[in-house]
């Protein structure tokens, strides 16, 4: 929960920060079919899957890269004729619908982009190189070296058999006739189509006039064989009638079907960074981009086919790292990517929350399905609408160190989870629980669809029900401050027991959710922040909310409040609310900040902490901390902060917080 104004002078967690009610039924529902490791000797980050697509059948096609140390069990090892690279093995793997292995095809050679044509044939791209291979993955159908400075970053493949490739190339491109750009003494984006034989469609350069400043990041092609490209650019030649002729970084451009010439070229928006383009099967354009500064945010932004005019757009949270993107042929947007939050607006999930999230919006943009998943890398849509989702599930590891594959489907009559996730109510932290912690419960159908609060006295505290709700941790009932269809607020009862696992489950009007179990520690230390999830929710020497108009002075006291920080003494009933006289806690925090030098390793800086301890006339659980705001001569103000419990090496440390100071 953010805390506001009102809450650092009320109940803490009374107050809620909702994550909003699920919306109506839509009649869209996405559910699991099945999930199973793929690859070989992938291990994490390093050794990803690269892309993926599908084919006519639904088929899953796999680029990835593997540790050169682990024999890969090829069905076919390819033979490139240039650039060789045994040492890195890059394969493809292809897959039935169910998930079974058809072959799995060692390249020979470093590749980075991957496309598949409806007969089955995949196409691979690399450095200097394009190639075919055929659709029992046996052989190569062609291999065409496209230069010595030639480097492929994205590729498409038409209904014909004609692929697009972009990417970047020195000056050396060898262009063809009637290109639009036929030369670059700088070198710069380009564009290179290939007929379906592997002979020379055209080549063109796509530079505009400040050619290191200009990228092609995504191609895609459409129905009369336009290459649609999404990029940076300085100053790209934006065309007459264009969505917007000023903004970027980012524009999208057509080229005509012979390379010769632009069908149009737009600024997407203000400010934009492109990550990612799909296009419906009317050839409208969808692009992901990231924008704002500092606190970046994705969205989606839907064009017409000719470049003039947005549909729609969508803004995701800032909690959500977009990672790929989709377009089926209904119109749908797919997208997923990471999540480090708990409180991610759910709309019929069909997984508990963890690393990872997937959205589904409809042809105007409106969202159909929002839910956590296990992994969200990399993402393609067959052409009946099964999802396939891969990449590092995070924990619990796939076996092998394998990546992970999710294959969804619709599936109208999918019963959908209520209970999605667990997590701090003041960091939305995903974690372990520490008795007396406070908690947020998100999901859908949790509650009464109006938020409801309990009215709490010293003598009687929290209820362990609440317009007919209740919360259980192994069946003991939990405290609640606050009830909602998407979101509850509870207190994790004392008695639990430290390194044990608890089953939590909510009950609403007697019918019982789906559980969720977490570990449970002994303490979960996190500190209540403000609405902009940076900045401590805290509160200036003379009492008035700590803010960007109203800073900290140097040398001041500021008080901050805290969760998780572990048991106090005497100990307090369940739900109760701290007293007089004030009870202490039993574990000790300080407050600082962390840096590291060659000469003394991690360093933490100590503020002097004038108060920690269980806060007046809050629910027991909740902890004030006030310190004195000091920070060495020479040391930058807009530094974050955090809580430590014991040395800088092994101790526990909260998440970081900012304080506003004046001077930053």
């Amino acid at each position: 929960m953010r805390m506001t104004s009102s809450v650092l002078t009320a109940f803490a967690g009374v107050l809620a920060w909702c994550a909003g009610a699920a919306g109506a039924d839509n009649g869209f529902l996405l559910g699991l079919d099945y999930s199973k490791p793929v690859g070989y000797g992938l291990t994490g980050s390093n050794y990803p899957v690269l892309a993926t697509a599908t084919d006519a059948s639904g088929a899953l096609y796999l680029l990835a890269a593997s540790d050169p140390s682990v024999s890969i069990p090829a069905t076919t090892v390819l033979q490139p004729y240039q650039f060789p690279s045994a040492s890195s093995p890059y394969y493809v793997e292809k897959l039935t619908p169910q998930g079974d292995q058809v072959y799995l095809a060692a390249l020979g050679f470093a590749a980075s982009a991957l496309a598949v044509d409806a007969s089955g044939s995949a196409y691979v791209a690399g450095a200097h190189l394009v190639a075919k291979l055929n659709a029992g993955g046996t052989a190569f159908l062609y291999q065409v070296f496209l230069g010595q400075g030639v480097y492929p970053t994205s590729i498409a493949v038409d209904p014909s058999g004609k692929a697009y490739i972009t990417g970047f190339a020195d000056k050396t491109l060898q262009t063809t006739a009637n290109a639009f750009e036929p030369s670059s003494q700088e070198g710069g984006p380009f564009v290179v189509q290939l007929n379906p034989d592997g002979s020379a469609g055209y080549a063109t350069y796509v530079v505009g006039s400040s050619p290191p400043n200009n990228r092609v990041t995504a191609i895609a092609v459409d129905a009369t064989g336009s290459a649609v490209l999404l990029g940076t650019t300085d100053d790209f030649p934006i065309t007459s009638g264009a969505y917007s002729s000023t903004g970027g970084p980012a524009f999208l451009a057509k080229l005509k079907p012979d390379g010769s010439g632009l069908v149009y070229a737009t600024y997407t928006g203000y400010g934009d960074q492109p990550t990612g383009l799909s296009l419906d099967t009317n050839g409208n354009p969808v692009v992901s981009v990231v924008f704002g500064y500092p606190y970046s945010r994705s969205a989606l932004r839907a064009f017409n086919s000719t470049g003039t005019a947005l549909l729609w757009t969508a803004t995701l949270p800032p909690t959500l790292s977009l990672s790929a993107m989709a377009v089926d042929q209904a119109g749908n947007t797919y997208v997923v990517g990471a999540t480090n939050t708990t409180n991610l607006a759910v709309q019929n999930p069909i997984a508990p929350c963890g690393s990872a999230f997937l959205d589904v919006y409809g042809p105007s943009g409106e969202l159909l399905q929002s839910t956590y998943l296990p992994t969200g890398n990399g993402l393609t849509i067959a052409p009946e609408g099964a999802v396939d989702v891969v990449g590092n599930p995070g924990q619990p590891q796939a076996p092998n160190g394998s990546w992970f594959l999710v294959h969804l489907s619709q599936h109208p009559n999918a019963t959908p989870l209520q209970l999605a996730c667990v997590g701090n109510a003041a960091s939305y932290d995903l974690g372990p629980v520490a008795p007396g912690e406070l908690v947020s419960l998100f999901g859908q159908g949790l509650g009464p669809a109006e938020g409801v609060q309990p009215k709490v006295n010293l003598k009687n505290g929290f209820p362990n029900q609440l317009a007919n709700v209740q919360v259980t941790f192994d069946g003991k009932p939990a405290p609640l401050l606050y009830v909602q269809d998407s979101q509850i607020n509870a207190i994790v009862p004392w008695s639990l027991n430290v390194g044990a696992t608890t089953e939590i489950c909510v009950a609403s009007n007697n019918a019982k959710t789906n559980c969720i179990e977490r570990s449970v520690a002994g303490s979960a230390p996190a500190v209540f922040m403000s609405d902009d999830g940076i900045h401590a929710a805290a509160l200036n020497q003379d009492g008035s909310i700590n803010s960007s108009t109203n800073p900290a002075k140097l040398g001041s006291i500021v008080s901050i409040f805290a969760n998780g920080l572990g048991p106090i003494s005497p100990a307090q009933a369940d739900g109760s609310i701290v007293g007089m006289p004030l009870p202490v806690n039993t574990v000790q925090w300080s407050v600082g900040y962390l840096f590291a030098t060659i000469q003394t390793g991690a360093y933490f800086y100590g503020m002097d902490v004038t108060y920690e301890g269980p806060a007046p006339f809050q629910a027991a659980g909740v902890s004030q901390i006030n310190f004195s705001l000091s920070f060495p001569s020479g040391i930058d103000l807009d530094r974050s902060v955090q809580l430590l419990n014991g040395n800088p090496y092994t101790g526990i440390f909260s998440p970081e917080f900012y304080i506003w100071i004046a001077g930053q």
